[in-house]
């Protein structure tokens, strides 16, 4: 089956419905499968000290069912850290001169490392990408693709949201 819905301002969508046809066994399921687990509303912190990727990242999480507080300095992101309960930190690495390479660090010491995505914009030096995989957190290379962005963030969540504190990625 084969269905077009509008999906609130994002344009229009296709939605194609098929039958799930178990080996062995004749008919089909009842209830449709999912690939993953549906994943809850979180709460994310996104701290990014260029205003219009701070926007971006907002609306891309935001339409994808989640909650979003912005910071555009390590100061700001540890201000809301103190007084709001979240759920996964995106994080870029250099911020406005600074380096977030110590705030990166203390979200992984304590949340854990499938709780933090970095985002850079540079070409990743050497010691950039040790750094990053030894803390083992995903990391996406601006510019983003929106659909890995969303994915990383609904299975950050999703490793969250089911207790397994000290997955990696």
């Amino acid at each position: 089956r084969l269905s077009h819905e509008n999906l609130d301002g994002d344009g229009p969508a296709f939605v194609l419905t098929l039958p799930l046809v178990i080996p062995g066994k004749v008919g089909t399921a009842s209830a449709p499968r999912q690939a993953f687990p549906a994943v809850g509303p979180g709460q994310v912190l996104v701290v990014d000290d260029d205003p219009e990727v701070a926007d971006l990242l907002e609306r891309v999480i935001v339409s994808a069912g989640h909650q979003v507080w912005k910071a555009r300095s390590v100061s700001q992101a540890e201000q809301i850290l103190s007084e709001q309960p979240v759920d996964v930190v995106l994080s870029d690495l250099e911020l406005g001169g600074f380096s977030g390479y110590h705030f990166i660090e203390e979200r992984v010491r304590t949340m854990g490392p499938h709780r933090v995505i970095v985002v850079t914009g540079n070409v990743m030096s050497g010691s950039a990408r040790q750094f990053v995989e030894g803390l083992r957190v995903t990391w996406l290379p601006k510019p983003l693709e929106i659909d890995r962005l969303k994915e990383e963030v609904n299975a950050r969540l999703r490793l969250h949201q089911s207790g397994e504190s000290h997955a990696s990625h």
